[in-house]
């Protein structure tokens, strides 16, 4: 289901899928990893997976 595109994941995940939930967050948090470390966000290199990290949660848990 890797392979699969975001627009389906996101109808399956709408569905109930919870593996395509899992997959839609994994892609999420790699892009924001990924757009931290190229704006050069100053800090250890756990520090960036940390603020990916908080990103993510206030991204995906957006019930709050």
């Amino acid at each position: 289901m890797s392979k699969v595109s975001d627009e389906k994941l996101v109808i399956a995940a709408v569905k109930g899928n919870d593996e395509a939930i899992k997959l839609l967050k994994n892609r999420a948090k790699s892009g924001i990893q990924t757009a931290l470390e190229k704006r050069s966000v100053q800090g250890r290199g756990n520090d960036i997976k940390v603020l990916g990290n908080v990103y993510i949660l206030k991204v995906l848990t957006f019930s709050s």
